[in-house]
């Protein structure tokens, strides 16, 4: 799925981010820049997977987002109730 944002046609932006893995946060943010942020935020809000919550809020918050922010603070708040 990496590879495809290589190419960096808008079109598989959509099933990209439905199929949102941990490695993709990044790699959509870098090949489709702002188009990107509000899939971040939705895979943000939805997932049940810290791990992939903290890396969707750090290109947020890269991308100066509020709510990239806020996902960091969430993220930082379960890592330390595991605790």
């Amino acid at each position: 799925m990496i590879a495809l944002t290589w190419i960096g046609d808008a079109r598989d932006l959509p099933r990209l981010a439905e199929s949102m893995s941990l490695s993709l946060p990044y790699a959509l943010h870098h090949a489709y820049g702002d188009a990107a942020l509000p899939w971040l935020r939705k895979a943000a809000r939805e997932t049940d997977k810290p791990a992939l919550r903290l890396a969707c809020a750090k290109e947020l918050a890269i991308a100066g987002e509020r709510d990239g922010f806020l996902y960091l603070l969430q993220a930082m708040d379960e890592e330390f109730i595991q605790e």
